[in-house]
């Protein structure tokens, strides 16, 4: 009888026992597991390793694409008339071709032709001067053949009809003592209206008229159309078109702290838009510009001019320096596992019996890494994330 009561408490306790314990791993599993049952929050060690490379540096600088002249020529429109711009040939940033038009006003093309000045006349056959030689030699330069001996004889007469029927249009009359267009033209010109415009009636003013000077712009050399030209739009005697010509620049407006930076050699990456390029540092200026009037107090800034062929015009630019050398240091490490305790410098390396503090010598820093000299080899593990306190 005891043994059977034995039997039953044993039962009971053990019963007891797994009804408790089960109660409290229910508590720690599903009631504040934070709390029951707190997990570690220490963070793995950011590391980096010890390897061979450059370190070079970068300032980002803004500058400005410009060409290294600009001319503004004026539309050559007759004194007190108007005309409407019915065809643009040229585009902004593209290139004027010489013996070709630039754009089409009221019907009738304007060239483009090389030369130091503009017409100042209607040149007619037979006309003499420097203005006529100047249009000899822009043909010549055309390859159209003629004599450039200042005389509008028949070979520049023959050369000037064919330079308006290539591009579609016919030459102003010359038997009829009129600049009108011949009917049944095949240029653009044709569908112009039967009853004179002002603006023809100006420009028959001289005849007979080999040339118009309402007809040609000269231009002193290649240059590219900054102006933007619009179909429909009125032009008068006061619109100019504005051209650049040269090589294209950077221009920097830099403070003596930003010139600081700078040394001659330093290569440069070039950005507009879609536009890359790469060109170096030849020289830096060394005296500031001179203050404008009423800013005497103004900080001095220095001109810096940087190559930039085929840039786009007129735009923003980001200018790149990188400072560093081609050389390759045999220790580099991340910027931010250096440490520094008074004048002395050094990491942290992991090792197999734990940290070790290994002091260094900074060689060349850089864009985020530090060429050191020090006990280190490369494949080793540095700390990144240590305080060294």
């Amino acid at each position: 009888m005891f043994k059977s009561v034995n039997q039953k408490n044993l039962i009971i306790i053990v019963l007891a026992t797994l009804l408790i314990l089960s109660l409290v791993l229910l508590v720690f599993v599903y009631v504040t597991p934070e709390k029951a049952r707190p997990l570690s929050k220490a963070k793995p060690q950011a590391t980096a390793i010890v390897s061979k490379g450059t370190v070079s540096s970068t300032v980002e600088l803004p500058g400005t694409i410009e060409s290294q002249s600009k001319t503004e020529v004026p539309i050559p429109i007759p004194g007190g008339s108007k005309g409407v711009i019915t065809h643009v040939y040229v585009n902004p940033g593209e290139n004027a071709n010489f013996c070709q038009p630039l754009v089409e006003i009221s019907g009738r093309p304007v060239f483009a032709l090389v030369g130091d000045f503009n017409l100042y006349r209607n040149i007619a056959q037979g006309d003499r001067g420097r203005d006529v030689f100047q249009l000899q030699r822009a043909l010549q330069q055309c390859g159209y053949q003629v004599s450039a001996d200042g005389e509008a004889g028949i070979h520049t007469a023959t050369a000037v009809r064919r330079m308006y029927r290539r591009s579609g249009y016919d030459a102003p009359k010359t038997d009829e003592g009129t600049n009108s267009v011949d009917e049944g033209a095949g240029g653009q010109g044709a569908n112009a209206s039967d009853k004179k415009s002002k603006w023809e009636e100006a420009r028959a003013a001289d005849e007979p008229v080999l040339l118009s000077q309402s007809e040609v712009i000269f231009l002193p050399a290649a240059a590219r159309l900054l102006s933007n030209l619009s179909v429909g739009a009125e032009v008068g005697g006061d619109t100019k078109l504005q051209f650049a010509s040269g090589k294209k620049v950077v221009k920097l407006e830099l403070t003596a702290t930003q010139i600081s930076k700078l040394e001659p050699g330093m290569k440069v990456t070039l950005k507009a838009g879609q536009w890359l390029a790469e060109t170096v540092v030849s020289a830096l200026p060394d005296t500031p510009e001179k203050a404008k009037d009423g800013q005497d107090d103004a900080e001095p800034h220095f001109l810096l001019r940087l190559p930039a062929p085929g840039a786009p015009d007129e735009q923003n630019i980001q200018c790149s320096f990188t400072k560093g050398s081609e050389k390759i240091y045999p220790l580099t490490v991340p910027q931010v596992a250096v440490h520094f305790e008074g004048d002395k410098t050094f990491v942290f390396v992991r090792a197999k019996e734990g940290t070790k503090k290994v002091p260094v010598q900074v060689e060349q820093s850089g864009d985020g890494q530090v060429a050191v000299r020090g006990h280190l080899k490369v494949g080793q593990k540095v700390l990144l994330d240590v305080d060294p306190k």
